[in-house]
């Protein structure tokens, strides 16, 4: 059986640091403690969800490219331009852990304890086809019959850009997965 890191002196595994690539976008992971649903649609819990994705990203430089929360996880395709992935894990998990026990009246864990997933997203498909992953999850899922239905939790897609105009805007139906697809990022965006 293979263990995940490698053992250290008194015998427990010790995980590998995760490699971070400025400039590399991500799909980004993160599910709830003991998968309970304390990110049910509520407008309360929407709005802590949106202003913390907002302020880790202003406090690290990390472009929001997709965003969906549901019941028990969320989802965001991310840019990473300057390498500070886990600052910004960091600050999008306290302060929604912090924002949204207040508001529930918990003190306990809000996130599973395993660190987030964070997958990296090599190409300008991979991450196209993630922001629609994410516009899709709800319907997978058979909460909505389309994106739009998720009340004050759509995904959005921002930070593509032609050369001279941002095309960053809510993904509203597959019609709209197909435009995004024809659309081009900077380069500076994803490697």
């Amino acid at each position: 059986m293979g263990r995940i890191g490698s053992l250290v002196a008194d015998g427990r595994v010790a995980t590998w640091p995760r490699r971070v690539v400025p400039g590399a976008c991500y799909l980004i992971t993160r599910r709830a403690y003991q998968r309970t649903y304390r990110m049910r649609p509520h407008a309360v819990t929407n709005q802590i969800a949106q202003y913390c994705a907002a302020v880790a990203a202003q406090r690290t430089s990390v472009v929001t490219h997709a965003f969906v929360v549901m019941s028990n996880h969320h989802h965001l395709v991310i840019s990473d331009p300057d390498g500070v992935l886990p600052e910004f894990l960091r600050e999008l998990h306290r302060l929604t852990a912090k924002a949204l026990n207040a508001s529930q009246g918990q003190w306990e864990n809000l996130w599973f304890a395993e660190k987030a997933s964070a997958v990296r997203l090599p190409t300008l498909r991979d991450v196209v086809d993630k922001i629609a992953y994410c516009a899709a999850n709800p319907v997978a899922a058979a909460l909505v019959d389309a994106p739009r239905q998720m009340a004050g939790r759509q995904p959005v897609a921002s930070g593509f850009e032609s050369q001279d105009r941002s095309l960053g805007r809510v993904l509203r139906s597959g019609r709209e997965y197909a435009r995004l697809g024809r659309a081009t990022m900077r380069a500076a965006d994803c490697e």
